[in-house]
């Protein structure tokens, strides 16, 4: 009998999904209670979880044990299969994983005993999932219990053992506390890649050369002294990772590493390794090679690299934290390098060999003396907002219990029972007219009842509850695998980053009713204190193409952000927040700002990337305390002389509008640091820009316009971010750079 795997709803947060199993637990140790919310498939709403349970026969953890024993035992025939998993499950619980795989390689029930150990077992990708018996606290130990059980030839006859090996290609025994590798493991022959980092592992048993398949290695944090010398027999292995290992008595690593005929990827981290000059390297596949957190001060690095130009198939190189103070010229022999990270090091200046370098694409330079603060300054992309005082909503709501049914009369339950799929029409005019029918007869109760279950993460999120559709998208965003935690940070989009495949756009039309909704509510201390519209401090918002009448109600809202939304318009309202700090409307289609914008004067981050926008009105001048203003992806034809009012603007970003020049009062930005202005059709920069002396990098890709101020030098990649990365122009450090700058215009051509 296959079992409910059940989502549990309470205090406005979504758990699980859980096996029904693993709920009963939860009632036993008093994690839940029968009156919390729970949905599984096959309903339509959400119900109390003691009838969520009793819809099943099975009523305790006891009940579904022995239910699930005789229904297998009845299926297998075979009592001592049971009886012997029965044993092997306690071992496995117990961290006893030899003993409960020689019990069971000795048995002579081991085909039916290993056809129930693996009912459950599957690949998820790559990472081969346990079944959910297994404790949690040895899930390390007992997946080599299961590895190997898979290299057992016999078992391959088993369905779904099979099924198993033919898609099998990762081994995964990371921090299992091994000291040797089984070579028992040796035999599945479609694994091409092994992870045994984070064990005590000193050496490989030379049984792995007959993975014929095998293409990468994963060693990191072990106790490696020296590369194992059987790597050279491992034809087909390309990716090798030993960083966090100690190599420094390794006389022979390179020669090691040049041996494996294949191999292309070389993770040394951390090791300590010895750089030699004296190595043949005409024969190697290198491209990416990581000799990051290495002291390399006083190593001969300038006769390695002359040795690693042979190399012609690199790509990569990693020497970040190496504590270089300087670059030696032979660096500029490595022709065909793509990507240089020369981050965390000592570098007084911007090594001039890098513009030999035609080919370089990304070169991170960050925590060098060179580019100055980074982390402070430069990155301040999305400031966190400290400066507000913000109420602590804990201590109410560990007074605050979700309250009951409210509504009992036969015409109010017909319309709760409706809402659902008016919002499930998806028509705003449907949504609207049921919303101004329930506020326009006074009807309180109907509106509490409406929101219970709904809350605010504490990031801005709306949550729907008992009445709304139920909420698909939130099995991969808001829920966790344990009562308890705190799932938030599972969701990483912010209004500076998103991802297209968050699940956030099923919501749309739940967050506008729920939006709609707050700005009616009653102030009763049966609705959720974070939906109380005096103590919504965030929003972060999808749309369906309109925002709600009413948004201006939230007079304390400190951030707001309605991206991808498909709006193509803004109420004027959306100027009236005087304590707004933050506001994205990134990736929409808006093509006018309305004027009303000038009375968010407390604004210090606005983004408008990627939207339709023709027209920057003279509204920006008085977002005076603006520090991040971002414009990218629009239409933008010209910028009005009132930018040069945003003293305190630190990011300008411009990139891929239709500008054809710049305002001379961009000159008195005294405290801009970037300014990103690639793909417009800009001819000439105005003289005022060279007086910003805070000014660090400008983006001048696509662009025809050559500084002339010979304190700059153009035509280097820097990757402050990784979202960050185009050609750029950088201030020179003194006349000697610019003098050299000078004699080589012609490398600016084309950055």
């Amino acid at each position: 009998m296959k079992l409910k795997n059940i989502t549990i709803h309470r205090s406005g947060q979504n758990y699980g999904p859980y096996p029904e199993k693993r709920v009963i637990d939860f009632l036993d140790q008093g994690l839940v209670i029968e009156t919390d919310l729970a949905w599984y498939p096959g309903i339509t709403g959400w119900v109390s979880l003691r009838e969520a349970l009793s819809l099943d026969t099975l009523t305790t953890g006891e009940q579904n044990v022995d239910s699930d024993k005789h229904a297998l035992l009845d299926e297998l025939q075979d009592a001592q299969a049971f009886e012997l998993f029965a044993k092997i499950k306690k071992l496995l619980n117990k961290g006893e994983t030899e003993f409960a795989y020689d019990l069971l390689v000795g048995s002579q029930q081991i085909l039916g005993t290993a056809t129930y150990l693996f009912e459950n077992v599957e690949l998820d990708g790559e990472s081969l999932l346990l079944p959910e018996w297994v404790d949690w606290e040895f899930e390390s130990s007992s997946k080599l219990f299961f590895y190997l059980i898979l290299a057992i030839g016999d078992l391959g006859t088993l369905p779904n053992i099979r099924k198993i090996l033919d898609e099998l290609s990762l081994i995964d025994l990371s921090h299992c506390k091994l000291k040797e590798v089984p070579e028992a493991l040796f035999s599945l022959e479609n694994v091409q890649r092994i992870n045994l980092s984070g064990n005590a592992l000193n050496e490989l048993p030379d049984k792995i050369k007959e993975m014929t398949g095998l293409k990468t290695l994963q060693l990191s944090e072990n106790h490696f002294k020296n590369i194992p010398r059987i790597l050279k027999d491992i034809q087909t292995l390309e990716r090798i990772e030993l960083n966090e290992n100690n190599l420094s008595e390794d006389e022979n690593a390179w020669n090691t590493l040049m041996a494996i005929s294949g191999l292309c990827s070389i993770n040394l981290s951390n090791t300590q390794i010895k750089l030699s000059g004296d190595i043949r390297t005409d024969s190697c596949l290198w491209e990416e090679i990581d000799l990051s957190q290495n002291d390399f001060n006083h190593a001969p690095l300038a006769d390695f690299l002359r040795s690693l130009s042979k190399v012609k198939s690199l790509r990569v190189l990693n020497l970040s934290s190496c504590q270089l103070s300087q670059v030696h010229q032979e660096l500029s022999l490595l022709e065909n390098l793509v990507s240089l990270n020369l981050s965390q090091n000592s570098l007084g200046k911007i090594p001039r060999e890098l513009n030999n370098l035609s080919n370089l694409e990304s070169v991170e330079l960050w925590g060098n003396p060179c580019i100055p603060e980074p982390s402070s300054q430069i990155h301040e992309d999305f400031p966190p907002i400290g400066d507000s005082e913000h109420i602590d909503l804990e201590e109410t709501l560990e007074d605050w219990y979700e309250p009951g049914p409210i509504i009992d009369d036969e015409e109010s339950l017909k319309k709760l029972s409706s809402f659902a799929e008016i919002i499930q029409s998806e028509d705003l005019d449907e949504i609207n007219g049921f919303i101004e029918s329930i506020v326009h007869d006074h009807d309180p109760a109907l509106l509490i009842e409406l929101v219970r279950g709904c809350s605010l993460s504490p990031e801005g999120y709306l949550l729907p509850g008992l009445y709304f559709p139920f909420p698909f998208w939130l099995d991969s965003v808001f829920t966790t695998n344990e009562v308890g935690d705190d799932p938030s940070g599972r969701w990483k989009g912010t209004p500076w980053s998103w991802s297209d495949d968050d699940g956030r756009d099923g919501a749309a039309y739940s967050n506008y009713a729920l939006l709609s909704l707050i700005t009616s509510l009653p102030n009763d201390s049966r609705i959720h204190p974070s939906l109380l519209k005096s103590n919504v401090r965030r929003l972060n918002l999808v749309l369906p193409g309109e925002i709600p009448t009413g948004i201006n109600q939230f007079s304390e809202l400190e951030e707001l952000s309605i991206a991808r939304s498909a709006l193509s318009s803004l109420p004027s309202e959306i100027g009236c927040f005087n304590k707004l700090i933050s506001l994205s409307l990134e990736d929409n289609q808006i093509c006018e700002i309305p004027e009303s914008f000038a009375g968010l004067t407390t604004l210090k981050n606005l983004i408008l990337r990627n939207n339709q926008i023709t027209k920057v009105g003279s509204w920006v001048g008085s977002m005076i305390n603006l520090r991040i203003l971002d414009l990218a992806k629009n239409q933008v034809p010209e910028l009005p002389s009132e930018l040069g009012h945003l003293k305190n603007l630190k990011f300008l970003g411009l990139r891929s509008n239709q500008l054809t020049s710049l305002p001379q009062e961009i000159g008195n930005l005294q405290n801009l640091q970037h300014l990103w202005l690639g793909d417009n059709c800009i001819e000439y920069l105005p003289v005022q820009l060279y007086q910003i002396k805070t000014l660090l990098a400008m983006g001048l890709v696509d662009n025809s316009c050559i500084p002339t101020n010979s304190k700059w030098v153009r035509g280097i990649d820097l990757s402050h971010r990784i979202d960050k990365i185009h050609k750029m122009a950088i201030s020179a450090e003194n006349d000697d750079d610019a003098e050299w700058v000078l004699k080589n215009l012609r490398a600016w051509g084309g950055s």
